[in-house]
Protein backbone atom coordinates (compact mmCIF):
# COMPACT_ATOMS: atom_id res chain seq x y z
CA UNK A 1 0.00 0.00 0.00
CA UNK A 2 1.50 3.24 -0.79
CA UNK A 3 0.50 6.44 1.40
CA UNK A 4 1.62 9.94 2.63
CA UNK A 5 1.03 12.07 5.39
CA UNK A 6 -0.53 15.59 4.30
CA UNK A 7 -1.89 18.30 5.80
CA UNK A 8 -5.86 19.61 5.59
CA UNK A 9 -4.96 21.98 2.58
CA UNK A 10 -2.63 19.36 0.81
CA UNK A 11 -5.84 18.26 -1.76
CA UNK A 12 -6.45 21.63 -2.92
CA UNK A 13 -3.03 22.61 -3.21
CA UNK A 14 -2.47 19.81 -4.90
CA UNK A 15 -5.36 19.84 -7.40
CA UNK A 16 -6.82 16.28 -6.37
CA UNK A 17 -10.76 16.88 -6.42
CA UNK A 18 -12.19 14.60 -3.27
CA UNK A 19 -14.89 12.83 -5.02
CA UNK A 20 -16.91 11.15 -1.94
CA UNK A 21 -17.27 12.05 2.08
CA UNK A 22 -14.22 14.60 2.69
CA UNK A 23 -11.04 15.49 3.15
CA UNK A 24 -8.94 16.30 6.44
CA UNK A 25 -10.25 18.96 9.04
CA UNK A 26 -8.76 21.22 11.61
CA UNK A 27 -11.04 18.12 13.70
CA UNK A 28 -9.00 15.64 12.91
CA UNK A 29 -6.44 15.19 15.83
CA UNK A 30 -4.49 13.45 17.73
CA UNK A 31 -7.54 12.64 20.19
CA UNK A 32 -10.21 12.16 17.46
CA UNK A 33 -10.71 8.80 15.94
CA UNK A 34 -8.12 7.97 12.79
CA UNK A 35 -8.79 8.97 9.80
CA UNK A 36 -7.96 8.50 5.91
CA UNK A 37 -9.16 9.47 2.25
CA UNK A 38 -8.16 7.24 0.03
CA UNK A 39 -7.86 6.88 -3.91
CA UNK A 40 -10.09 5.70 -6.22
CA UNK A 41 -7.56 2.55 -7.55
CA UNK A 42 -7.67 1.76 -3.59
CA UNK A 43 -11.39 1.75 -3.19
CA UNK A 44 -12.08 -0.50 -6.40
CA UNK A 45 -9.29 -2.45 -5.62
CA UNK A 46 -10.86 -3.12 -1.49
CA UNK A 47 -13.89 -2.55 -1.88
CA UNK A 48 -15.19 -3.10 -5.64
CA UNK A 49 -18.28 -1.55 -6.68
CA UNK A 50 -18.84 -0.12 -3.04
CA UNK A 51 -18.67 3.74 -1.20
CA UNK A 52 -15.49 3.39 0.39
CA UNK A 53 -16.69 5.90 3.04
CA UNK A 54 -17.00 4.88 6.34
CA UNK A 55 -15.29 1.83 5.15
CA UNK A 56 -11.98 0.85 7.80
CA UNK A 57 -8.87 -0.93 7.24
CA UNK A 58 -5.42 -1.04 8.87
CA UNK A 59 -1.74 -1.27 7.53
CA UNK A 60 1.42 -2.91 8.02
CA UNK A 61 1.01 -4.46 10.91
CA UNK A 62 -1.01 -1.61 12.86
CA UNK A 63 -3.45 -2.61 15.54
CA UNK A 64 -5.61 0.63 15.08
CA UNK A 65 -8.39 0.96 12.56
CA UNK A 66 -8.66 4.17 10.25
CA UNK A 67 -12.40 5.05 8.72
CA UNK A 68 -11.96 5.91 5.13
CA UNK A 69 -13.77 9.78 5.14
CA UNK A 70 -12.87 10.57 1.70
CA UNK A 71 -12.62 9.25 -1.80
CA UNK A 72 -9.99 11.25 -4.01
CA UNK A 73 -9.21 11.46 -7.67
CA UNK A 74 -6.22 8.81 -8.72
CA UNK A 75 -3.39 11.05 -9.11
CA UNK A 76 0.13 10.94 -10.14
CA UNK A 77 2.38 10.51 -7.15
CA UNK A 78 5.99 10.31 -8.91
CA UNK A 79 6.66 10.13 -12.61
CA UNK A 80 3.66 11.26 -14.84
CA UNK A 81 3.97 8.09 -16.65
CA UNK A 82 3.41 5.74 -13.82
CA UNK A 83 0.19 3.40 -13.79
CA UNK A 84 -2.30 4.16 -11.27
CA UNK A 85 -1.42 3.27 -8.05
CA UNK A 86 -3.54 2.24 -5.00
CA UNK A 87 -2.95 4.82 -2.49
CA UNK A 88 -4.21 6.42 1.09
CA UNK A 89 -3.37 9.61 2.73
CA UNK A 90 -3.03 9.77 6.30
CA UNK A 91 -3.55 13.63 7.85
CA UNK A 92 -0.49 15.30 9.78
CA UNK A 93 -2.66 16.05 12.78
CA UNK A 94 -2.65 12.49 13.60
CA UNK A 95 1.03 11.48 12.16
CA UNK A 96 3.16 13.53 13.45
CA UNK A 97 6.89 13.99 11.26
CA UNK A 98 9.63 15.78 11.49
CA UNK A 99 10.99 15.84 7.97
CA UNK A 100 7.89 17.31 5.36
CA UNK A 101 7.75 18.59 1.85
CA UNK A 102 5.95 21.71 1.41
CA UNK A 103 3.84 22.24 -1.82
CA UNK A 104 2.67 25.65 -2.70
CA UNK A 105 0.35 26.62 -5.25
CA UNK A 106 0.39 30.59 -6.39
CA UNK A 107 -1.18 32.57 -9.30
CA UNK A 108 1.72 35.01 -9.00
CA UNK A 109 4.82 35.27 -9.79
CA UNK A 110 7.03 32.23 -7.56
CA UNK A 111 9.90 34.18 -7.08
CA UNK A 112 8.08 36.73 -4.50
CA UNK A 113 6.92 33.67 -2.72
CA UNK A 114 11.03 32.68 -1.75
CA UNK A 115 11.96 34.70 0.78
CA UNK A 116 8.28 34.36 3.37
CA UNK A 117 8.18 30.59 2.76
CA UNK A 118 12.21 30.57 4.48
CA UNK A 119 10.94 32.47 6.89
CA UNK A 120 7.90 30.62 7.60
CA UNK A 121 10.14 27.36 7.37
CA UNK A 122 12.57 29.30 9.80
CA UNK A 123 11.09 32.10 11.83
CA UNK A 124 14.95 33.07 12.60
CA UNK A 125 15.92 33.88 8.81
CA UNK A 126 14.81 37.93 8.45
CA UNK A 127 12.17 38.67 6.01
CA UNK A 128 13.46 41.60 4.72
CA UNK A 129 16.73 40.14 2.63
Amino acid sequence: MNKNVVGDGYFRTADIPILLGRGFLETDTASSPRVAVVNQRFAEAYWPGQNPVGKRFRWAGRKRLVEVVGLARNSKYNIPIEPSLEFFYLPLSQNFRTQMTLLVATSGPSDSLAQPLRHMVNPSIPTNR
